[in-house]
């Protein structure tokens, strides 16, 4: 079941979703478990101890998206990869390409363009666009510079993401690598689960969103919105964003069948 929570800023969707979770803390056998961004999780966990007390407050999990994944994913015998690494390892990758690249060939040994690099691979993982999907995209372009330019970068991308996979786990795969796990191991099944203080999701976190409405008894997902329909195919509203975060959350229920119940709209409290 999707529920979402919507209302202006300040009108006490936190608080509705706090109380409905003390209700529900005593009553069901298996932890209740609260998304919100990384900077708020101290702040929630807080409020937890407030409202719940102690004892009730143990029975709710506050975790991050990246904080989900350490916490489900099993653990692996490689060592996790940090900045520095990564940049080596986009230094290697370049270097390994030499004589192979014409748009990049004179950049082989530029840190600058490393780091750049590095971003875009980032970038595009939390997009789950793949070198290999870039590869075919640029493969159907008309030849010119922009089609050599992201041939090459699906290349150089490609090479470095086998060149940490081969020593390194990367963080920045996590989330499509819980995506990818959940289904086989369902350890979410039972559970409820609330979403809080986000405006929008990656397609990584929409993939992990995915699955936890197929395991979990309910989602309620809180907005700052004033309705979850966008107005037509071009909304100016201020809510315009989040609107189009609602209809594609009711997109990945209605995928998966799960039944979406009429939102609960929070007013000045």
């Amino acid at each position: 079941m999707l529920q979402f929570i919507i209302g202006r800023a300040g009108t006490g969707k936190t608080a509705y979703m706090t109380r409905l979770a003390a209700q529900l803390a005593s009553q069901q056998t298996q932890p209740l478990l609260f998304l919100v961004p990384e900077q708020a999780s101290f702040d929630y966990e807080k409020r937890m101890l407030r409202v719940l007390g102690p004892r009730d407050a143990q029975r709710v999990e506050v975790l991050s998206f990246s904080r989900l994944a350490e916490t489900l994913l099993p653990g692996g015998r490689l060592p996790p990869i940090d900045d520095a690494g990564r940049a080596v390892m986009m230094s290697l990758a370049l270097e390994s390409l030499t004589g192979r690249l014409e748009v990049y060939g004179r950049y082989v040994k530029s840190l600058s363009v490393a780091n750049e690099l590095l971003k875009l691979s980032a970038e595009f993982k939390r997009c789950m666009l793949t070198p290999a999907a870039l590869q075919t995209l640029a493969g159907g372009m008309e030849d010119g510079f922009l089609k050599r330019k992201l041939l090459e970068i699906g290349l150089i991308l490609e090479t470095y993401d086998a060149l940490v996979a081969a020593s390194y786990s990367d963080d920045t795969d996590a989330l499509t690598r819980l995506a990818a796990w959940l289904p086989e191991n369902p350890c979410l099944r039972g559970r409820t689960a609330f979403i809080d203080a986000f405006s929008g999701f990656t397609a990584q976190e929409y993939a992990v969103i995915a699955r936890l409405l197929t395991q979990t008894d309910a989602v309620y997902a809180a907005l700052c919105t004033d309705s979850i329909h966008a107005a037509g195919s071009f909304d100016p509203g201020a809510f315009a964003y989040v609107r189009r975060t609602a209809e594609r959350l009711m997109h990945l229920a209605r995928m998966h069948s799960v039944p979406i119940k009429a939102p609960v709209v929070v007013s000045d409290q």
